[in-house]
Order: C-alpha cells, then sequence, then structure tokens
C-alpha cells in the first residue's frame, strides 16, 4: 500500500507545488509545511541520486 504524499491547499482549493527550497510560508504554516517540505526534500535528493553516473557518486 502506497502512502499519500503530504499536501498543502490553498483557501483557493489548490494544491500548493513545494519548492525545493521551501518557502517561509511553509514555515508559517506550522509542523504540517515543515513535514510537507521535508518530504518534497527527500524526493528530491532521492531524484538527484538516481540520475547520477557513477563517476558523480564517488
Amino acid at each position: 500500500m502506497k502512502t499519500k504524499e503530504p499536501t498543502i491547499i490553498t483557501q483557493e482549493g489548490k494544491t500548493f507545488d513545494i519548492p525545493e527550497g521551501g518557502t517561509l510560508g511553509l514555515l508559517a504554516a506550522g509542523y504540517k509545511g515543515i513535514m510537507v517540505w521535508r518530504h518534497r526534500r527527500k524526493e528530491i535528493i532521492a531524484e538527484r541520486t538516481k540520475n547520477q553516473t557513477p563517476d558523480e557518486k564517488k
């Protein structure tokens, strides 16, 4: 079973795309904002690691 990806929903009901560096708004959202940013950051690191050539991993 795949876990649901954490998201932030705006007041307009739209999903907020989390930028790599985060935003001050995520910090202001409190615990949930930080948890969503950490999840996104892990995804980005995993993508970069997967896309590296063996020479780059050294």
